[in-house]
């Protein structure tokens, strides 16, 4: 390695890491705030929040890791110039594709590091803080949770709740129709504000029953109805996996069980190129950096370009992503868009102005 190389890397390390570190810091303080109040009435001290965040961490660093790249490179070239260390190296013979070589090689390296690191640590920290957040903190809110419009039927009755808590025994939006024995016919329909259900029955308010066969409808405030289902049958809460907490080989083997079954694993395709797409935009963040290091020499238009360059990249990659997962687009292509079309546009510029410079030179 020359000693070129060494500055650079001696000072973009620094540069990054301590990007990282704040980048965290801000990331772990926003969701804390959002996050305090369901940890502090859950009744968990202190402990156990700082073992989420810490399980948690490996995912937000390999999240934020190519925005704070991005920015790390464009604030040390940007430094660089305003310090005339770029005039001297260029001075000293130092050509514009060996600042490209080093970016390009060095942005390989990082892209192979968060692969590994986004793969193993990233997975397994939010897998284990998503058992954190289920089962130590959320485990308060399952008795509010509630099924949305659930038909089924008892004995003589078809029954229809709008919605239904299964941990509490309560339903709202109820819709009842009362069958005769051979279920070919309708005695009377009964819609009711609210039901609770109990093993003597269900107990309605606020009741309004008609019959069809006499043409009578009236109003009555409660009614019990020998109705013996108990609510908690259709009780399905439970953590859910998701894709962000499998590894490859999870996220493969489920694709191939799933297309066996005939279901649509577009979501899971599209997540599964995503996470190489992810690695490899370090790449295209440092094309990007040497792109806006040649089109501006001041720090505040170089920080604000980075910054903006960050937004309509995630912007682009949450569009493609999202058409990948509807199915709209092949979930490679999805996944692999945005990278192309910012590799395409920032290389054909790099290109444009390296060409321009040699020609100046001669």
């Amino acid at each position: 390695m020359t000693l070129l190389n060494k500055y650079l890397l001696r000072r973009n390390i620094f540069l990054l890491f301590s990007l990282l570190t704040v980048g965290a810091g801000i990331y772990v303080l926003t969701d804390l705030f959002q996050r305090i109040d369901v940890f502090l009435d859950a009744g968990h001290g202190v402990g156990l929040i700082l073992l989420y965040f810490l399980v948690k961490l490996p995912l937000i660093v390999s999240q934020i890791l190519p925005s704070i790249f991005l920015l790390a490179l464009v604030l040390q070239l940007a430094l660089m110039r305003k310090s005339r260390e770029s005039m001297a190296l260029e001075a000293g013979g130092v050509s514009p594709a060996a600042m490209l070589r080093f970016v390009l090689v060095y942005a390989l390296l990082w892209s192979c590091l968060q692969f590994a690191f986004a793969q193993v640590l990233a997975v397994q920290g939010e897998r284990y803080s998503g058992e954190i957040w289920q089962s130590e903190v959320k485990k308060r809110e399952a008795q509010y949770y509630a099924i949305e419009d659930l038909w089924f039927t008892s004995g003589d009755y078809v029954i229809h709740l709008k919605q239904a808590w299964p941990n509490s025994e309560k339903a709202t939006g109820v819709t009842i129709y009362e069958l005769t024995r051979d279920g070919l016919g309708l005695v009377r329909s009964i819609r009711a504000k609210e039901a609770a259900t109990s093993g003597n029955g269900w107990t309605l308010s606020d009741v309004e029953i008609t019959r069809p066969g006499v043409f009578g409808h009236y109003r009555v405030p409660g009614e019990t109805l020998p109705v013996h289902q108990d609510l908690l049958t259709f009780k399905t809460f439970e953590p859910k996996s998701y894709p962000s907490e499998m590894s490859l080989t999870d996220l493969w083997s489920n694709i191939a069980r799933l297309e066996q079954a005939g279901s649509n694993v577009e979501a899971l395709r599209t997540e599964f190129h995503r996470r190489f797409a992810y690695a490899a935009s370090l790449l295209v963040m440092g094309m990007l950096a040497l792109l806006i290091n040649m089109r501006t020499d001041k720090l505040y238009l170089a920080v604000f370009y980075a910054m903006l360059c960050t937004f309509v990249f995630y912007a682009s990659s949450s569009f493609f992503g999202t058409l990948g997962e509807n199915g709209k687009l092949p979930p490679p292509l999805a996944a692999w868009s945005t990278n192309a079309l910012f590799a395409l546009v920032a290389g054909w510029y790099l290109l444009r102005d390296m060409l321009h410079t040699l020609k100046h030179k001669l």
